[in-house]
């Protein structure tokens, strides 16, 4: 498949097709199913509070075919922001076509015009497709792991 793809930050009518990316996302990779409301209050929070992250869309004729979420971590270590990729999603369709790849390419220079020191995100262990696309990318595995408390 050969397509022009465009990349952009995010606006708030996108809102609605992020909620949807992020519930297939959920559904797909966790077998989660998320809440509405929640899920429609946390893309809209990103939108009303810049301060929580933003996201980036890619898009095809037109039409929003996948979204990645950048949030921010500061590193007083290296003076510097780090930036966390969250929430991808590419439709099915479009997997393999480039789309993430174009995504990402935007992304990590939005980055480096930022003065970002570092990308990170973090993938389920046993999600395969991801981890090689973002291998491809030049991501490797960090020499940290991750632990987590859920409290709500």
């Amino acid at each position: 498949m050969t397509a022009l793809f465009i990349v952009r930050r995010a606006e708030p009518d996108d809102a609605s097709a992020i909620v949807n990316f992020n519930r297939a996302h959920a559904l797909e990779v966790e077998g989660r199913a998320l809440k509405d409301e929640a899920s429609r209050c946390g893309v809209e929070a990103v939108f009303a509070d810049s301060a929580k992250g933003c996201y980036y869309v890619v898009e095809s004729d037109e039409t929003l075919i996948g979204v990645l979420l950048i949030t921010y971590e500061w590193s007083d270590w290296r003076n510097s922001q780090v930036w966390w990729i969250q929430s991808v999603y590419v439709t099915p369709f479009y997997r393999s076509s480039g789309a993430f790849k174009t995504l990402f390419s935007f992304v990590e220079q939005q980055a480096k015009l930022a003065h970002c020191c570092e990308l990170k995100l973090y993938v389920v262990h046993d999600n395969n497709r991801a981890i090689a696309a973002y291998s491809k990318r030049g991501l490797c595995q960090s020499k940290y792991v991750i632990y987590e408390k859920e409290l709500a």
